[in-house]
């Protein structure tokens, strides 16, 4: 987990300087959220797709149609890993945003 690693170093970094870094905290709070986010749904997805293979696997045991149950879970799984791929490009788009930012001050003084 390095995104999430950075993530807390700066924070460490920021509150031992002290001063008013309040803004770059609460950005550095919501990038960690939008991580987290995007781990729980990308296992989500995974077991998920283990349940659809389950699933189908218990279906095929049994001699049954379960195409309505796979199709549910399986299609969780894809709803699930989609939505975690957008969390990890908006938490990507913050960090580039976050770094220009400091950049453009840095440029500034």
């Amino acid at each position: 987990m390095t995104r999430l690693g950075r993530i807390s170093d700066r924070v460490d970094l920021l509150s031992s300087r002290g001063g008013d870094d309040s803004v770059d905290l609460l950005r550095l709070r919501l990038r960690s959220q939008i991580l987290d986010a995007a781990v729980l749904l990308g296992a989500l997805a995974g077991g998920l797709t283990c349940a659809a293979a389950l699933a189908l696997f218990l279906a095929v045991l049994r001699n049954v149609q379960e195409g309505f149950a796979v199709f549910v879970l399986f299609g969780g799984a894809l709803a699930a890993a989609i939505a975690a791929l957008l969390a990890f490009a908006v938490e990507a788009v913050l960090a580039g945003r976050s770094l220009r930012a400091k950049a453009c001050k840095a440029g500034d003084e």
